[in-house]
């Protein structure tokens, strides 16, 4: 498509003018030029939406490690926490004690 949509439409419009197409193949052919310039024309991001896909994108994966990272230091806890426990409850269970 190195024409511009402008000489696609000019040179439709001349052929109808000088009788090679119809009204109807003049009016079928100008509506679909345009779909097909709007069509190629949604493809194109905007630079503004090209830069919300890319912050998007780095908070997702800054989050993402930062939950990862929070939730990792939960599992230690966690696991600290139940060999503390389980290590009062078998002194208590052997009687040793205070």
């Amino acid at each position: 498509m190195s024409d511009s949509l402008e000489e696609r439409l000019r040179a439709l419009k001349e052929c109808y003018d000088k009788g090679y197409i119809t009204k109807s193949e003049y009016d079928y052919y100008r509506k679909k030029e345009l779909e097909n310039w709007s069509k190629e024309h949604e493809k194109q991001k905007s630079f503004w939406k090209r830069m919300w896909d890319k912050a998007y994108y780095y908070v997702e994966r800054i989050l993402s490690r930062l939950i990862e990272g929070i939730l990792d230091a939960i599992a230690i806890l966690l696991e600290y926490a139940a060999k503390t426990i389980g290590a009062i409850l078998g002194v208590g269970i052997l009687g040793i004690g205070f």
